[in-house]
């Protein structure tokens, strides 16, 4: 149940928790979605990636009037973020779908890391988690990639 005084930042938090996790399973998907595709060039899924999403995120802000005109500072996170999905989508085409997805999965220790750069607050079990991501990614990833 939320609390009266918090603002319904409970059940904000519970809606952004499914999100999340209904971003993560498409995440997931994302290897064979482009595997599908893979008769297009790159350029062409990309281009057709943020055509899509550029046209329903346009839908959803106008619907919700949530559109805010972006400062420079949100301006580099947009386009650090785009880097991100252009980099990951060249490689799922240009490795395998297993490959991409274990090491795109390896976000959380790059966020820990610049916590510590930024000397912020690092809990023990991040650090612990750390080096048992890395190893983990490390025995999983097919053999021919790593040696």
């Amino acid at each position: 149940a939320d609390d009266p005084g918090d603002g319904g930042m409970a059940s904000d938090t519970q809606k952004g928790t499914a999100l999340a996790l209904l971003a993560s399973a498409q995440w997931g998907a994302t290897g064979i979605w482009v595997a599908l595709l893979r008769d297009l060039p790159t350029g062409t899924t990309l281009v057709f990636r943020f055509l899509t999403a550029a046209l329903l995120l346009t839908v959803l802000l106008t619907l919700t009037r949530g559109f805010q005109r972006p400062n420079q500072r949100t301006l580099y996170g947009g386009v650090l973020l785009a880097a991100y999905y252009v980099l990951a989508t060249v490689g799922f085409y240009l490795s395998d779908v297993v490959s991409v997805s274990l090491l795109v999965s390896t976000s959380p220790f790059f966020v820990m890391l610049l916590r510590v750069l930024r000397r912020q607050p690092v809990a023990g079990r991040e650090v612990l988690g750390a080096p048992l991501l890395i190893v983990g990614v490390y025995l999983t990833l097919p053999r021919e990639r790593h040696g």
